[in-house]
């Protein structure tokens, strides 16, 4: 995605998930997990955060294969800790972005 917001909101499950291959958040872009069930990622897929892009795992804990990307923030938007999980199905990836996290915001 380029620009926007990309809100993850699947009412998912083991079989059941919002990103089933790969996400790619550019610059202007923000994707979010939203949502039920706590697993919008797909455990094989692969994530690239770029340029001004965010990933904002909003106080879900979610896991994922590979994290790659140039510039870009790994978000955590909620007052509730998210654990990510990084290499679900043995991958890797290089990520020189940022982890962040900030207090939340009213809806």
């Amino acid at each position: 995605m380029n620009e926007g917001t990309l809100s993850l909101a699947k009412d998912s499950t083991a079989s059941v998930h919002a990103i089933g291959s790969t996400l790619i958040v550019n610059s202007n872009g923000i994707a979010i997990l939203e949502g039920t069930g706590g697993d919008q990622l797909y455990l094989g897929a692969n994530v690239q955060i770029n340029g001004n892009g965010v990933l904002n795992m909003n106080g879900w804990s979610d896991g994922f294969n590979g994290l790659s990307g140039s510039g870009g923030t790994l978000l955590n938007n909620s007052a509730t800790a998210a654990l990510v999980t990084i290499g679900q199905n043995n991958g890797s990836g290089t990520y020189f972005g940022r982890s962040a996290t900030a207090p939340a915001k009213s809806r």
